[in-house]
Order: structure tokens, then C-alpha cells, then sequence
């Protein structure tokens, strides 16, 4: 691996393909658009040691239990100088890539959900190494760590490794593996305890397999995110903003009309967006808060930069080999201290959060304790008062008792008195509704007697014209 050849911001694509054979020719359109350094491929189906084929990529398998839901794959680009490690008893395997903050290894591994621990001779020979390491890799691990509502024996595995600073969980925050009724993270990203670079993990597109790849940005830089365009008023040239808004022309004319109004009001508005445009500038990109490289490890990447560039026109020699490698020592050296005076100002920074937290704890225990004296004062003021009143009952004088007693006693008779005359009332109430009721009934009854003498009257009438009737018909009969 040539020392010269370095990249400045590293692309790598992690992705659980599922079935290589498959889904090959949209797996390999939708990492062309991309064009990431790295491709590390989980789960590709293949056995025999059939070797994938991508364009402008080396590619490196491994299934040593050449298994069919299994194996794992490394692809790099062909312009990226690297060095395989595929030293390991299982599957993973790994590449590094030199940087200008010094060499990056990328490893990667697959466990599938039928085995139930992982390879910790494995995991301690990436880990352990001395430059800064990253893992990728879909372990299927399950733990509240992790993003998980339960566990199983890999997900305590990787919290015992996490417990013991072997290594740092980083992401993803994002759910990469999608089914009809669920949304997990099975696929995770570990680094070891050298790193200081800055990370950004990001969704990518949705593929043939189930699972959604993880695109990761690696750089010592500051990155830079794409947001919603909008105003930046910090480094808006106010002067220019001013003078441009002088120079728009206002209406002489005392007594406009609405549609003189309204185009004044339209050009006016125009002129100000004009104005804003040219003096405001626009925001499209926001820098992630991460880790700044500082002056001394600036200097040190442009004299190392410049060595490089020397070794390539003049060739190797053993002064300029003895600088390049005093060069390198000096900036893992720096990157070293400026990864330990971070870890102390964040050791620092929490342990002064602490104190603000203590303090504010002691505080509030503090107030309660004399919120607690106040109540108790209170509450003492109160059976001082109580039994200050029932002293000056006991004190009063039996006269002044006899006539509370007497005027109970008056009371009460008089309410006697306004229950009889409630009870008198009522009984005269009902009293005076049954002799309604009984008037009622007689008029009933007198008219009911009318009725019937009306019938009978007209009973007897009908029955003497009949009778008449039948004596004329008889005289009638009788006279011829």
C-alpha cells in the first residue's frame, strides 16, 4: 500500500444483500449511483467460493462454513489503495485504507439469527488494533443498547464488550431492516477506542432485499449536510441592504386611487424581496457539531503531504524515509493527545454537570427542609390558636352558658311551633281537597242523574207515539 495515496473523506456502503445471485444487477445500478470507496456486502447466498463481479471494484468473499444463508463480502474500488485482513475464524473480514490523519480499518461480518454468540477472538483482533477501526456488520444482536425492547445472549455479548471499553456504539438511529408489522435495527456499527474521526450514518434507497443499506461518511474534516434553503441575516451586508431599499421612488400623490395603491404596494414589495436577495445571503449546507482538527494537526498533514509528494518526484531515500516516519509518529502522537484532552474536557464537562446537578439537588433539598420548618411552624400556630380558643371556653362564666342554654331552648320551641303550624296547614290543605273532590262527585253524580232522566223521558215519549200510532192505524182500520 502506497503511503502517498490517501483519501480525505471516505464513502462505504454496508448492506445485507440477501441473496446475491438474485438481486445482482439492481444491487449493483443502485451502488453505481452512489460510487461509494467501500462495499460491504452481508448475507450473499453464495457457496464454493463463487466470486462476485463488480464493475470497478475488487471484490473478496468469505463463507468458510459454505453455508447457503451466509457469507460476507468486501468490495473496493479500484483506484483505493488498501490491505485485505481476512486472518479470522469466521467470516468477517477487513480492509485498510490510509488517510491523512493516518491509516482506517473497515471490517465487516455477518451472524445470522440461528447462531446464538459471537466470536470474541475475532472481535478482539479487530478491536484491538492501533489505529482507528470501524465495524459494520449485521449481527443480529438484540438489546435495550441497541436500540431493542429485549435481549438475547449476542445482544449482552456486545453490552459486556461496550461495558469494558473495548468498543462504542455509534448507530445507526435509524430502523434498517422493514417488515409488514415491524421496523428493527439489526445491522450495527461498533468502532474501537482509537477513533476521532467524524461519522455520519444515513439511510440509503430501498432495494430487492428487506434490508436498507447504510451509507457512512468518514472524514477528519467537518461534514457538511444539505437543509432547506433559508436567510442567513449573520452575514447579510446591511449597508447595501439599506441603500438599495433608499433607492426605490415613494408616491408624491396626496390623493391616490386603490389601483395606484395597490401597485405602489406590489412594486414596493418586489424591491424589498430584490434587496433581500442581493444583500442576505443563503444557507443550504449545515456542519455537523463534531471533532475540529486543530493548528498543530493541520501543520502536520500539510508536512506530511508535502514529504509525500517529494518521496513521488525524487524517489526514496533514508533521510526523507526517517522524516516521513517521524512525520507519522508525530501525528498519531498529536491526534493521540487531542483525543485525550477531548475525552478529559468531556470528562471535565461531565463532572461539572454533575456538580450543577448536586448542587441543584442540595438546593431543593434545601428548600424542602425549610418548607418543611415553615409547615411545621404552621401547623404549631394552629394548636397554639386551638388551644388558646378552648381556654376561653373553659374560662367563660355558667351565666353566660345559661343563656346560650336558654336561648337553644327558645330556639327550639319555636321551631316546635313552626313544625305545628307546617302540620295544621298541611292537614287544612288536605281537608279543603277532599271537599273538592267530594263537590266534584256530586255534580258528577246530579249530572249523570239528568242524563238518565233525559233518556227516560225520551224512552217514554217514543213509546206513546208508537201507542197512538197503533190506535189511529186500528180506527183506521175500524171506520171502512
Amino acid at each position: 500500500m502506497d503511503s502517498h495515496n490517501y483519501i480525505k473523506s471516505l464513502t462505504i456502503i454496508q448492506h445485507n444483500v440477501l441473496n446475491w445471485q438474485n438481486n445482482k444487477i439492481a444491487l449493483c445500478s443502485i451502488y453505481r449511483q452512489y460510487d461509494p470507496h467501500i462495499i460491504l456486502l452481508n448475507a450473499h447466498c453464495l457457496r464454493d467460493n463463487t466470486p462476485i463481479k463488480i464493475w470497478n471494484y475488487n471484490t473478496y468473499t468469505a463463507n468458510k462454513a459454505n453455508e447457503q444463508h451466509a457469507g460476507t463480502a468486501i468490495a473496493i474500488r479500484k483506484d483505493v489503495p488498501f490491505k485485505l485482513h481476512d486472518n479470522f475464524h469466521t467470516d468477517m473480514l477487513g480492509v485498510t485504507v490510509e488517510t491523512p490523519q493516518g491509516p482506517i480499518t473497515i471490517g465487516t461480518t455477518y451472524i445470522p439469527p440461528r447462531t446464538n454468540f459471537i466470536n470474541y477472538i475475532d472481535m478482539h483482533t479487530l478491536l484491538r488494533r492501533q489505529n482507528p477501526t470501524y465495524l459494520l456488520a449485521d449481527m443480529n444482536a438484540r438489546h435495550p443498547t441497541l436500540g431493542y425492547n429485549n435481549t438475547n445472549i449476542k445482544g449482552k455479548q456486545i453490552h459486556s464488550l461496550i461495558n469494558k471499553n473495548k468498543c462504542i456504539h455509534i448507530g445507526p438511529n435509524f430502523p434498517t431492516l422493514l417488515t409488514h408489522n415491524s421496523s428493527t435495527s439489526p445491522d450495527i456499527v461498533l468502532t474501537n477506542t482509537q477513533t476521532f474521526h467524524n461519522i455520519r450514518l444515513q439511510p440509503g434507497p430501498l432495494t430487492p432485499s428487506d434490508h436498507i443499506p447504510i451509507i457512512a461518511t468518514i472524514t477528519a474534516n467537518p461534514i457538511q449536510i444539505p437543509i432547506r434553503p433559508r436567510p442567513s441575516f449573520h452575514n447579510a451586508n446591511w449597508t447595501q441592504y439599506k441603500r438599495l431599499l433608499t433607492e426605490h421612488t415613494v408616491p408624491q400623490d396626496p390623493l391616490p386611487t386603490l389601483e395606484e395603491i395597490d401597485n405602489h404596494l406590489s412594486n414596493w414589495e418586489s424591491h424589498i424581496t430584490a434587496a433581500s436577495n442581493q444583500a442576505i445571503p443563503t444557507i443550504t449546507h449545515r456542519t455537523i457539531p463534531e471533532i475540529k482538527p486543530t493548528h498543530e494537526t493541520l501543520l502536520l498533514q500539510t508536512r506530511y503531504q508535502y514529504i509525500c509528494c517529494h518521496l513521488r518526484r525524487h524517489g526514496h531515500s533514508p533521510h526523507l524515509y526517517r522524516e516521513l516516519r517521524k512525520s507519522k509518529t508525530e501525528r498519531r502522537r498529536n491526534t493521540y493527545t487531542e483525543r485525550k484532552k477531548q475525552r478529559e474536557t468531556q470528562r471535565e464537562r461531565d463532572t461539572h454537570t454533575e456538580r450543577k446537578r448536586l448542587r441543584e439537588r442540595e438546593r431543593e433539598r434545601e428548600t424542602e427542609k425549610i418548607s418543611e420548618r415553615e409547615r411545621e411552624k404552621e401547623r404549631d400556630t394552629e394548636r397554639k390558636t386551638h388551644r388558646q380558643r378552648e381556654a376561653e371556653k373553659k374560662r367563660l362564666t355558667p351565666k353566660k352558658n345559661e343563656r346560650k342554654r336558654k336561648r337553644d331552648i327558645e330556639i327550639e320551641k319555636e321551631k316546635e311551633k313552626v313544625r305545628e303550624r307546617t302540620l295544621t296547614e298541611r292537614e287544612t290543605e288536605k281537608k279543603r281537597e277532599e271537599n273538592k273532590e267530594g263537590e266534584r262527585g256530586d255534580t258528577e253524580k246530579e249530572i249523570h242523574r239528568e242524563k238518565e232522566t233525559e233518556e227516560r223521558e225520551k224512552q217514554c215519549t217514543e213509546d206513546e207515539i208508537l201507542v197512538f200510532r197503533n190506535i189511529c192505524c186500528e180506527r183506521c182500520f175500524i171506520l171502512p
